[in-house]
């Protein structure tokens, strides 16, 4: 009897370790500052809508390996605009990505574009910001 359970205690603990590790973790970070902390922003995750992002928050969700390109875009879209420039990274099942919405604000527009950063880069713009939950 001992050996059924121990048996079973290994496979479920080899279990979690094989399959939680499909897939990776990406942290949106939005800190916008003064301009454009009114305007809404859409998230889109290989132009499928991902979710709306608010001003000075960290989103965190999962996303499969692979290639994946990420963009954002103004006023609450849920469909991606193929004009719009993306951040195309390569993604390895088990790490923690993170990506910055950085808005560029011209004489007459502002664009918002999308940048991958190190983890010490989201450290430092993260602390002052507040988690959000997409609820697709």
């Amino acid at each position: 009897m001992k050996r059924k359970i121990s048996s079973f205690i290994f496979l479920l603990f080899v279990s979690t370790i094989t399959f939680g590790q499909g897939k990776s973790t990406l942290v949106i970070i939005r800190d916008t500052g003064y301009f454009g902390s009114l305007a809404r922003l859409s998230s889109f995750n290989n132009n499928v809508f991902i979710g709306k992002i608010p001003n000075k928050s960290i989103t965190k969700i999962e996303v499969e390996p692979g290639i994946n390109t990420f963009n954002f875009q103004y006023y609450g879209r849920k469909k991606s605009n193929p004009k719009r420039t993306k951040a195309a990274i390569e993604v390895e099942a088990g790490k923690t990505y993170y990506v910055v919405a950085i808005q560029k604000v011209g004489f007459l527009y502002s664009t918002i574009q999308t940048v991958e950063v190190t983890e010490n880069s989201a450290a430092e713009l993260t602390s002052k910001l507040r988690p959000n939950v997409i609820g697709l």
